[in-house]
Protein backbone atom coordinates (compact mmCIF):
# COMPACT_ATOMS: atom_id res chain seq x y z
CA UNK A 1 0.00 0.00 0.00
CA UNK A 2 1.01 3.29 -0.24
CA UNK A 3 1.04 6.47 1.57
CA UNK A 4 -2.16 7.45 -0.37
CA UNK A 5 -3.99 4.96 1.73
CA UNK A 6 -4.14 6.85 4.76
CA UNK A 7 -6.37 9.22 2.74
CA UNK A 8 -9.91 7.63 2.98
CA UNK A 9 -11.17 8.61 -0.42
CA UNK A 10 -14.84 6.40 -0.12
CA UNK A 11 -16.70 6.18 2.72
CA UNK A 12 -16.72 9.59 4.86
CA UNK A 13 -18.42 11.07 7.63
CA UNK A 14 -20.48 13.87 7.85
CA UNK A 15 -22.48 15.47 11.15
CA UNK A 16 -25.83 16.21 10.99
CA UNK A 17 -27.98 17.16 14.02
CA UNK A 18 -24.68 16.13 16.17
CA UNK A 19 -24.99 12.39 14.61
CA UNK A 20 -22.03 11.16 12.12
CA UNK A 21 -23.40 9.41 9.21
CA UNK A 22 -21.74 8.09 6.69
CA UNK A 23 -21.93 8.98 2.82
CA UNK A 24 -20.24 7.55 0.26
CA UNK A 25 -19.80 10.43 -2.79
CA UNK A 26 -18.63 9.19 -6.26
CA UNK A 27 -16.59 11.13 -8.59
CA UNK A 28 -20.06 11.34 -10.92
CA UNK A 29 -21.92 12.77 -7.67
CA UNK A 30 -19.52 15.84 -7.25
CA UNK A 31 -19.43 16.56 -11.23
CA UNK A 32 -23.55 16.30 -11.22
CA UNK A 33 -23.67 18.12 -7.96
CA UNK A 34 -21.28 20.83 -9.64
CA UNK A 35 -23.42 21.01 -12.68
CA UNK A 36 -26.75 21.22 -11.32
CA UNK A 37 -25.97 24.07 -8.58
CA UNK A 38 -24.05 26.43 -11.40
CA UNK A 39 -27.05 28.22 -11.44
CA UNK A 40 -28.63 30.33 -8.47
CA UNK A 41 -32.44 28.34 -9.07
CA UNK A 42 -32.90 25.20 -9.74
CA UNK A 43 -36.23 24.28 -11.85
CA UNK A 44 -38.34 21.41 -10.50
CA UNK A 45 -36.49 18.96 -12.45
CA UNK A 46 -33.11 20.13 -11.70
CA UNK A 47 -33.98 20.25 -7.61
CA UNK A 48 -35.45 16.43 -7.76
CA UNK A 49 -32.04 15.41 -9.66
CA UNK A 50 -30.19 16.72 -7.27
CA UNK A 51 -32.40 15.39 -4.10
CA UNK A 52 -32.15 12.21 -5.91
CA UNK A 53 -27.91 12.17 -6.24
CA UNK A 54 -28.26 13.18 -2.27
CA UNK A 55 -30.32 9.86 -1.25
CA UNK A 56 -27.70 7.50 -3.87
CA UNK A 57 -24.84 9.40 -1.61
CA UNK A 58 -26.35 8.75 1.68
CA UNK A 59 -27.66 5.35 0.85
CA UNK A 60 -24.00 4.38 -0.52
CA UNK A 61 -22.54 5.41 2.80
CA UNK A 62 -25.29 3.37 4.85
CA UNK A 63 -25.14 0.71 2.66
CA UNK A 64 -21.18 0.68 3.14
CA UNK A 65 -22.10 -0.12 7.35
CA UNK A 66 -24.38 -2.83 6.25
CA UNK A 67 -27.32 -0.82 6.78
CA UNK A 68 -30.69 -1.12 4.49
CA UNK A 69 -32.44 2.61 4.69
CA UNK A 70 -35.73 3.18 2.93
CA UNK A 71 -36.79 4.85 0.03
CA UNK A 72 -39.16 6.16 2.34
CA UNK A 73 -36.68 7.16 5.37
CA UNK A 74 -34.03 8.50 2.54
CA UNK A 75 -36.61 10.77 1.48
CA UNK A 76 -37.78 11.67 4.68
CA UNK A 77 -33.65 12.44 5.66
CA UNK A 78 -33.14 14.49 2.22
CA UNK A 79 -36.54 16.44 3.00
CA UNK A 80 -35.26 17.96 6.35
CA UNK A 81 -31.63 17.80 5.87
CA UNK A 82 -30.90 18.46 2.34
CA UNK A 83 -29.49 22.38 2.81
CA UNK A 84 -27.16 20.23 5.78
CA UNK A 85 -25.83 17.99 3.51
CA UNK A 86 -25.17 19.94 1.22
CA UNK A 87 -23.17 22.53 3.07
CA UNK A 88 -21.30 19.02 4.57
CA UNK A 89 -20.58 17.61 1.32
CA UNK A 90 -19.47 20.88 0.25
CA UNK A 91 -16.47 20.81 2.71
CA UNK A 92 -15.89 17.20 2.10
CA UNK A 93 -15.33 18.15 -2.05
CA UNK A 94 -13.14 21.14 -0.62
CA UNK A 95 -14.67 23.45 -2.19
CA UNK A 96 -15.21 25.60 1.35
CA UNK A 97 -13.23 25.28 4.84
CA UNK A 98 -15.01 24.61 8.30
CA UNK A 99 -14.13 27.98 8.86
CA UNK A 100 -16.28 29.09 6.18
CA UNK A 101 -19.06 26.41 7.54
CA UNK A 102 -19.08 28.44 10.46
CA UNK A 103 -19.26 31.40 8.83
CA UNK A 104 -22.02 30.38 7.08
CA UNK A 105 -23.77 29.31 9.48
CA UNK A 106 -23.51 32.54 11.75
CA UNK A 107 -24.72 34.61 9.00
CA UNK A 108 -27.77 32.13 8.47
CA UNK A 109 -28.50 32.48 12.43
CA UNK A 110 -27.75 36.41 12.21
CA UNK A 111 -30.74 36.57 9.16
CA UNK A 112 -32.58 34.23 11.29
CA UNK A 113 -32.21 35.76 14.34
CA UNK A 114 -33.28 38.97 12.56
CA UNK A 115 -36.45 38.14 11.18
CA UNK A 116 -37.30 36.42 14.65
CA UNK A 117 -37.35 40.03 16.22
CA UNK A 118 -40.86 41.56 17.16
CA UNK A 119 -41.57 44.45 15.38
CA UNK A 120 -42.22 47.43 16.83
CA UNK A 121 -45.71 48.57 18.30
CA UNK A 122 -46.84 51.22 15.36
CA UNK A 123 -45.95 48.22 13.30
CA UNK A 124 -47.53 45.72 15.00
CA UNK A 125 -51.08 47.75 16.05
CA UNK A 126 -51.43 47.83 11.73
Amino acid sequence: MSILSEFNTGVVEIEVDGKKLPVRPLKEDKWTIMELTKDKKLNEVQYEKLRGVLKKILKQGLESRGESPTEQELEDFITIYEDEMMLQLSVVFRWISQNDLKKIRGRFLEKALKNAEPKNNSEQSS
